[in-house]
């Protein structure tokens, strides 16, 4: 009497290596291209923020809110964050 074993069969295995393969080629040139894009926008954000805080700064320190010592406190500390 034979046995009714159940599993997967080579051809099986390779067509889903074979899907899994296509869906991978199209990934990655996807994910490298838009890795460029992604760092660029990063330092743009990270240039907006320090002209924020520059600007911030510079209209405490006119308005007489900060004075010259702190204001330089002020920049070393969110520099180094």
């Amino acid at each position: 009497m034979m046995k009714n074993e159940k599993g997967f069969t080579l051809v099986e295995m390779m067509i889903v290596m074979l899907v899994i393969s296509v869906l991978l080629i199209v990934t990655i040139p996807n994910v490298a291209k838009h890795n460029t894009n992604i760092n660029t926008k990063g330092c743009e954000a990270y240039v907006n923020i320090m002209d924020t805080m520059n600007r911030l700064k510079n209209r405490l320190y006119t308005k007489g809110f900060l004075g010259q010592a702190m204001l330089g406190r002020m920049f070393i500390c969110h520099a180094i964050r």
